[in-house]
């Protein structure tokens, strides 16, 4: 909206939009929150309790489960990638809108800096997503422990910092 009908962007993103949107963020997280939960809460743990890991997530976790963890690595999975799936065709759509809004735009200077500023943009979503996906969408035969941690500080640390 800041970019494609920025005269119209405080109209159309007005507080009711905004908490639409604040309220729908939130409860994806609940509800990704809350599966991570209920699928570690139904585990059994009975060997090592030292999580070979930088922080307790959740593939971590499940390698010291003595539990069969399948079903688990099954849902986390579907979820993961319904919900970033949804998220990245979202974030398509609206580059898509933005990359032709930004080919009409008649100054050469003006078209610069908005795929500048876009472009930087469209680089950290695609990094995150990207680590993200790899984390939690590949095959389990393919898990390491020290690419998950060079994964996850590139994902919590690196691409913040961008």
């Amino acid at each position: 909206v800041a970019i494609c009908q920025p005269l119209l962007y405080a109209v159309i993103m007005n507080r009711k939009v905004v908490i639409i949107f604040v309220v729908g963020v939130y409860l994806s997280g609940i509800f990704t929150a809350s599966i991570h939960t209920a699928c570690t809460l139904t585990l059994s743990f009975c060997g090592p309790n030292t999580i070979n890991h930088f922080y307790c997530d959740i593939p971590p976790l499940m390698e010291l489960s003595c539990s069969d963890t399948y079903i688990h690595k099954t849902v986390i999975f579907v979820v993961v990638f319904c919900l970033g799936l949804f998220n990245v065709a979202v974030i398509l759509a609206s580059y898509s809108y933005i990359f032709f809004t930004i080919i009409h735009i008649q100054s050469s200077c003006g078209r610069h800096k908005a795929f500048s500023t876009c472009s930087s943009h469209l680089l950290c979503v695609s990094l995150f997503y990207g680590t993200v996906f790899f984390m939690y969408l590949r095959p389990a035969s393919k898990y390491s422990v020290s690419q998950d941690k060079v994964v996850s500080v590139f994902y919590t640390m690196v691409i913040p910092m961008m």
